[in-house]
């Protein structure tokens, strides 16, 4: 038990700075022998400056399901988005 507890600390605090979100679902699925699919994009998004505006960076999260043999579990990414493109900033793992 307090190594699925160790483990799942460490994984919650797993990061991929600068992947994109398909290639992080890909790296986690591949990782823990699971099958994601995505179940809901955050409804609040949080964008600096007007849309028309070249720097603009929008902050929101999508939820993905995992099903996997050692049990199925809930994937959070923070997802930053500019004009060059979409990065994951946080990785977290939920039971």
């Amino acid at each position: 038990m307090k190594f699925i507890a160790a483990t799942l600390i460490a994984l919650s605090s797993f990061s991929a700075f600068s992947a994109g979100i398909d290639t992080t679902i890909a790296r986690i699925e591949a990782q823990k022998d699971a099958v994601c699919s995505r179940t809901s994009i955050s409804a609040f998004n949080f964008c600096t400056g007007p849309a028309s505006y070249e720097a603009r960076l929008c902050f929101y999260s999508v939820k993905y399901t995992c099903y996997s043999t050692d049990g199925d579990f809930t994937v959070k990414l923070r997802v930053k988005e500019s004009s060059k493109g979409s990065n994951v900033t946080k990785v977290s793992f939920l039971k």
